[in-house]
């Protein structure tokens, strides 16, 4: 950062008189051998004089506190003067400024106009910045077109972030037509800089042949990266391709070991799959309760299909107390992620008065739900619980179904 603004600090020499040149140089000098408080006194008068080189180098040293008490105010200010005069860099500066609420107050659509200015004049960051802002609608309408004209600007100067973004929309097909191809293209360039986020998903791409051929070998090679770069995800991939030999030798303890390393780093994947070998023994020592633990935390995290397995857990007493309301509770979890699994063992819950009152209608009801979704053993499940109903009581799940189902799967229990 200090050479870029310092570089073009003294591109501006030239048109200065040559007094204020030399005060430029010295204060240019001075910052470069961090004497920080000679190159505000060497600046201060120019930039209050209107020179934006020096108007710029204030706020530098007003924002990150070089020589001075850091105060955003008055480097917001200083920003501002050599925005107001075209400089890119303080564009930029007092745009994200603005953007957090440092020294001024906060507000996106202004500082998305502050970074159009120096993303008009070809500033990468504010290229990738604006790219940003169109992706989210922050301070702007969401635009993934205009998301992806910007992301591509920064990209092709070789912004690393950019490049992955626009992988991303390329990926998904958002604002660009859909291309994994292309998608590759760009988490390579993006990898090859060591964004962890690009590798894995060069990586995903890699092992579903998207884009590229499918290569196991070259997919695990850009997971390692990625784990190495703090992607909680990629040590999860690490350990379904050590459990079933993609790319690497299968190998069910080296699996557990990655699942260990990802659900201990955040990766809600790792924890549902650790939780798996653990009440299954592949792997390593059956054990119900770590695996509960892991099921848990797993569910609490989003984990569609975590919730029922803990139900199960619940209901058999393994690892825990067992527990038929605590079952009932997670089966309805997962009943709401669509999970049939989840919502035909609810449904059995009902049928048996396991946990809840008996209730053959919402037996009914949650097995018609599971066929819905593709189940296909809910169909036979379904026939089973029609023998304790009337054609009326029949009608009635189906119409309580179809409430819940209209409803997200939030009208469900009324």
């Amino acid at each position: 950062m200090k050479k870029i603004t310092l570089a073009f600090a003294a591109a501006l020499i030239l048109s200065l008189t040559p007094a204020y040149a030399a005060s430029l140089k010295r204060g240019n000098a001075a910052y470069d051998n961090k004497d920080y408080a000679t190159a505000r006194m060497e600046w201060q008068p120019l930039a209050e004089q209107g020179n934006v080189a020096a108007q710029y180098n204030m706020g530098l040293l007003y924002r990150y506190g070089y020589g001075v008490e850091s105060d955003y105010g008055l480097a917001a200010r200083w920003f501002r003067k050599a925005a107001d005069q075209g400089h890119i860099a303080a564009q930029r500066k007092i745009g994200s400024m603005i953007r957090n609420g440092l020294g001024v107050p906060q507000s996106h659509r202004i500082a998305a106009k502050w970074f159009t200015l120096a993303a008009e004049q070809g500033d990468v960051i504010s290229q990738s910045v604006l790219g940003d802002m169109y992706r989210k609608g922050e301070g702007v309408a969401k635009d993934y077109a205009q998301a992806a004209k910007w992301y591509k600007l920064s990209a092709k100067q070789g912004d690393g972030s950019a490049q992955k973004y626009l992988g991303r929309l390329y990926h998904k097909g958002q604002g660009v037509s859909q291309s994994y191809t292309q998608a590759a293209k760009w988490y390579r360039l993006s990898a090859d800089q060591g964004n962890g986020k690009a590798q894995y998903y060069l990586a995903v791409l890699l092992t579903n042949g998207q884009g590229v051929a499918q290569d196991y070998v070259e997919a695990a090679k850009w997971h390692k990266k990625a784990a190495k770069n703090a992607v909680p995800d990629a040590l999860n991939e690490l350990g379904v391709f050590s459990a079933n030999g993609l790319g690497v030798p299968k190998d069910n303890a080296a699996a557990v070991k990655w699942f260990r390393y990802g659900a201990g780093n955040g990766s809600t994947k790792a924890r549902y799959n650790l939780a798996v070998f653990l009440a299954n023994g592949k792997g390593v020592p059956q054990d119900y309760t770590e695996a509960a633990k892991w099921y848990r935390s797993a569910a609490i995290d989003g984990h569609t299909g975590a919730p029922n397995n803990l139900g199960v857990l619940y209901a058999n007493g393994q690892g825990v107390a067992q527990d038929y309301a605590e079952a009932v509770k997670w089966y309805r979890m997962g009943a709401g992620y669509k999970s049939t699994a989840a919502q035909n063992n609810l449904a059995w819950m009902y049928f048996d008065g396991h946990g809840v009152s008996q209730d053959y209608r919402r037996a009914y009801m949650w097995f018609s739900l599971a066929e819905d979704n593709g189940s296909t053993g809910a169909t036979r499940n379904m026939a089973e619980a029609a023998e304790k109903l009337t054609n009326v009581e029949i009608y009635e799940a189906l119409a309580m179904a179809k409430r819940c189902s209209d409803s997200d799967y939030k009208t469900c229990d009324g």
